[in-house]
Order: C-alpha cells, then structure tokens, then sequence
C-alpha cells in the first residue's frame, strides 16, 4: 500500500511540474530582420540649360509652278522589209508608172468615138466653121491626138481616140475604165472654150455639145 501512495504521489508531483511549465507564455521566435539595402546614389543634377532664344519661323518660299512634262513621242510605225520587191509588200509604196506618151498608147489599147456639136444661143443655132483640137498633156509633153473644123450642122464627128480596155469596167482594178482628153473649140467673134478631162470609154461614142457665148471683147 505504502508503495502504491508513493508511486500516486510521485505521479501528482509530475503531473504538477507538467502544468507549470504549460502555463508559461510562449516565447515568440524572433525572426532576423533583413538586412537593409544598399544606398543607391542620387543622379547627379542635370546642368542648367542656357536660356536660347525662338528659332525663327521659316520664310514662306514662292510658289514654283509645276511644268507639265513633255508629250511622249508617237510610237514609230514597223517597217516590214519586202520580201522579194515592193510589189510584194502593201507597207511598200509603189512608184506609179511614169505618165508619158509611150505608156498611154501601151495601156489604151481599144479605141472610143468622140463627136464635137458647136451651137450658139439655146442650141438653136449650130456654128460651123470652128477649129477643134482634141489633145492630152503627159509629163513629156503636150500631144494631140485630133484636129479638124465643124461642118455646116456644127459637128466635127467621128474622132478616133485611144481608151482602155472595157474589162477593166467588169472587173475593177483600181484603174479608170477610160481615158480623158482636152478639148479646145474656137471661133471668132465668140469665146473660146475649153473642156479638161473628158471622158472617153472603149467602144462608146462620146459626144461633147459646145455652147458659144459672144466674144464681148470684141465691137
């Protein structure tokens, strides 16, 4: 029993001891504080700037018209060499053949009838006597192809002159179906009168009527 108290006591002392020590305030643990940063230098102070006076504004400059730039150049037209001669090529141009007395007859082949009627006032009144020339100028010179007077009705009739060929009027070429001749018709105490460029087909009688005016040149 003696030891029974004993070990009851003993274990009251412990558990005594035990709540003292509970009851004291917990230490707080002390944190080490950080350590402090470095100090950093102030920037040095900017120098004091001069006071500088305005920049003056700029000058307004004149007005440069604007030039209009040049045209550009019209593209050169392509020249296609021939192939073997002019004639083959149409960017060619064809020398046209020389108009003279020797290839007109070589070209006007056929022949066509020309008659000259000469009258005075409303065709009322025929004039005979008056010279006829029929001719044609070329480049080497003036030819003509007929002469002759009018007789008593005022006809010079049935002149012969050469004309082309009339296929040319079936199938065209490019080429007159005729030839054209002047005609200069004079008598006096009437003016003279001329005819350029009368037409004179193949196988076709053509005729020219002439009308006299009085020569008033003359008293």
């Amino acid at each position: 029993m003696e030891n029974l108290q004993a070990m009851i006591e003993r274990y009251k002392a412990e558990m005594m001891k035990t709540a003292s020590r509970s009851a004291l305030p917990p230490q707080e643990s002390v944190q080490p504080a950080p350590p402090e940063p470095a100090p950093v230098p102030a920037p040095a102070p900017a120098p004091p700037q001069s006071e500088l006076p305005p920049a003056p504004a700029p000058s307004p400059q004149p007005a440069v018209p604007a030039v209009p730039s040049p045209p550009l150049p019209p593209d050169e037209p392509e020249i296609n060499p021939p192939e073997a001669n002019p004639q083959d090529d149409p960017l060619q141009p064809i020398a046209p053949e020389a108009d003279t007395y020797e290839n007109f007859l070589r070209e006007n082949t056929k022949t066509g009838i020309l008659r000259v009627q000469a009258y005075a006032g409303r065709q009322a009144v025929p004039v005979p006597g008056a010279q006829v020339t029929v001719s044609r100028t070329f480049s080497d010179g003036t030819k003509e192809f007929a002469s002759g007077v009018t007789d008593e009705n005022g006809i010079f009739d049935n002149i012969v002159l050469p004309a082309p060929d009339k296929a040319l009027a079936e199938a065209p070429t490019g080429e007159a179906p005729y030839a054209t001749y002047d005609i200069r018709v004079t008598h006096p105490g009437y003016r003279t009168e001329v005819y350029q460029q009368v037409p004179i087909f193949d196988g076709i009688k053509s005729i020219q009527p002439v009308r006299f005016l009085p020569d008033r040149s003359v008293s």
